[in-house]
């Protein structure tokens, strides 16, 4: 599956399915995951606190490599964030993203069984001041970070047709 495609798509109902299908190719949906999305994203509207100073001090001052748990998603409409929590499948294992220091990276993601469905092709990445880049099988998504430091990774798509998402991520 590729990056972040999970996240995504549940955003069909929200009239992004272009933003899901180009990047991310992902099928429709079931409507019992339309409703946990609905209900997550409610959850998610509240921005995650950390409880150091240095973490909340948003900015991109931070190291990218390393596990990051998927946390929430969204759309952002004149400028206010309207996110849902990442609906995980598996009750002790979070779906997570790794960026090695290599430059490559890999998806995990966990089902209801809670199995382990790793991404085998993995992907790349680069990061450019503010931007970055990820590339996989289907092709390359540019993003700008939003928030890098020690616990949060907030990042918001940059492609034309969908630079209203954001994807926050947590470090394992």
């Amino acid at each position: 599956m590729p990056l972040f495609g999970y996240f995504l798509e549940a955003v069909n109902d929200l009239h992004l399915i272009d933003f899901s299908n180009k990047l991310l190719n992902q099928p429709q949906i079931k409507m019992k995951n339309k409703l946990l999305f609905i209900a997550f994203l409610t959850l998610c509207s509240v921005s995650f606190m950390a409880c150091s100073s240095d973490d909340n001090d948003g900015g991109t001052s931070g190291d990218i490599v390393g596990k990051w748990s998927f946390e929430k998603t969204g759309i952002i409409v004149e400028g206010q964030e309207v996110g849902y929590t990442y609906p995980h499948s598996c009750s002790t294992q979070k779906d997570h993203i790794e960026f090695k220091s290599n430059g490559s990276g890999l998806d995990y993601r966990y089902n209801g069984a809670c199995e382990l469905d790793e991404d085998e092709n993995g992907w790349t990445w680069t990061v450019s001041g503010s931007s970055l880049k990820i590339t996989d099988e289907h092709g390359t998504a540019n993003y700008e970070i939003l928030t890098l430091n020690n616990s949060t990774l907030k990042v918001k798509s940059t492609d034309s047709s969908t630079e209203d998402m954001f994807i926050q991520f947590l470090r394992m």
